[in-house]
């Protein structure tokens, strides 16, 4: 067996007789030596196998994965290995968005489809999948800074990204994921908020109407997802007499387990359950009826709702509701089950919701001679005992999912959610 050929400037070249006998040579290019002799052990066994009628070696095929799109395109030329499929960027993107409809909720589908343009902006249409590098991934990267998007946006657009090129590996359309740069979304300290107690009532008593007040108690005593999961809230998902109700989330139910959770009715969300379902309709089936329309904006009417109670609203609205929540149901129960109950992973917890304020530090200052109870601050208003009503049965008919209530509040039906959890989060296609 012949040995690769050096030529000049560190390139290299194996001469090789044809399967009709002619003897012509083949590029390897810039490479050291002993990867040239490497690669011509690859060569010379695609040779064999082309003559012989078989296939490469498997250790062949890895090598095949690996090596540049010029490399590989010779040995097209060359008549060794087929050609490689010259996908192009948009209609991949467009196939990717196609095959994924009725599996992504709408708002998640949103988001690919602008990584999507973005990506088709800055490559263009017409670009080779196969031609895209790490350094052009980079460049794409800087172009997003350079248009002033957040660290965070992105990060997750940079992600969506690295979601299409694995598409694109497990279709053989390319070798290797150009889009190497950290995507894990980050926590923004600054733009975290902790809504006091004292606040919260008052945007409570500034609340229009029973729904409204629903929608903030679910938020800020329960810690919901808003909208997604104030709106599956059903009546039949309520067990009274038990203390608990389910939370169906739109979020993770594609992951095993993670379509539903069981949370406790804290005392304090209570007294604004029972009124919603006092002055419920016989024959009504969601506890919230009046905005059911996803595409609603609760945002804009939260924001008047809360300069109505002569607060300044805050950064991302419901979410620091939610992470309030978290935060204080943390200081007094464990924190796995205060993750089940909220719907996150610890990681995602201490990552994305957990705060620190004022009254934490004042509590463990040397300033204060008696360090107050964290349990002082959650206290249980006076409530009304929780007992079943009439009229439960009819609100509840065509329900199924609440079959034994009495159990779903034990410890050992409350399930650890993971990573899938993820919020702001992230879904893959």
């Amino acid at each position: 067996m012949a040995k690769p050929q050096p030529l000049a400037n560190g390139r290299w070249k194996i001469q090789y007789k044809k399967l009709n006998g002619k003897r012509t040579s083949f590029p390897l290019g810039k490479m050291t030596k002993r990867q040239a002799e490497s690669s011509h052990v690859m060569f010379e066994d695609l040779l064999a196998a082309k003559r012989s009628g078989h296939v490469p070696s498997e250790r062949t095929s890895v090598w095949l994965k690996t090596i540049s799109n010029d490399l590989y395109d010779n040995l097209a030329k060359h008549g060794l290995v087929p050609e490689r499929n010259q996908a192009q960027l948009a209609p991949f993107l467009e196939e990717c968005i196609k095959a994924s409809v009725g599996t992504l909720e709408e708002s998640t589908m949103k988001k690919y489809d602008q990584a999507r343009k973005k990506l088709v902006t800055f490559f263009g249409a017409e670009r080779e999948l196969q031609t895209i590098t790490v350094g052009d991934a980079d460049d794409f990267q800087r172009f997003l800074v350079k248009l002033n998007y957040a660290d965070n946006y992105i990060r997750r657009t940079c992600g969506y990204a690295r979601q299409y090129m694995d598409i694109a590996i497990d279709k053989e359309l390319i070798n290797k994921n150009p889009f190497t740069m950290p995507v894990r979304v980050r926590g923004n300290p600054d733009k975290q908020y902790f809504l006091s107690r004292e606040d919260a009532e008052k945007i409570l008593r500034a609340c229009p109407d029973v729904q409204w007040r629903l929608i903030v108690a679910l938020s800020r005593f329960a810690g919901l997802r808003c909208p997604s999961e104030h709106l599956a809230l059903r009546w039949c998902d309520v067990d009274w007499k038990n203390g608990c109700f389910i939370v169906h989330s739109k979020k993770t139910k594609r992951h095993p387990g993670k379509a539903k959770r069981v949370v406790p009715i804290f005392p304090d969300l209570y007294p604004y359950l029972r009124e919603a379902f006092e002055k419920a309709m016989d024959d009504d089936v969601y506890a919230i009826t009046r905005y059911r329309d996803s595409t609603t904006n609760l945002r804009t009417q939260f924001q008047r709702i809360v300069k109505r109670a002569r607060l300044e609203p805050w950064p991302k609205l419901f979410h620091n509701l939610r992470s309030t929540c978290q935060t204080e149901l943390a200081r007094v129960m464990p924190e796995h089950l205060v993750c089940a109950w909220i719907g996150n992973s610890k990681e995602v917890f201490q990552e994305h919701y957990l705060q620190i304020n004022d009254d934490d530090v004042k509590a463990a200052s040397y300033l204060h001679k008696v360090v107050q109870n964290p349990v002082q601050q959650i206290a249980a208003p006076t409530c009304k005992p929780m007992t079943g009503l009439q009229g439960q049965n009819s609100k509840s008919s065509g329900c199924s999912d609440l079959q034994n209530p009495a159990k779903a509040c034990t410890h050992k039906h409350l399930q650890k959610v993971g990573d899938e959890g993820l919020e702001p989060a992230t879904s893959s296609m």
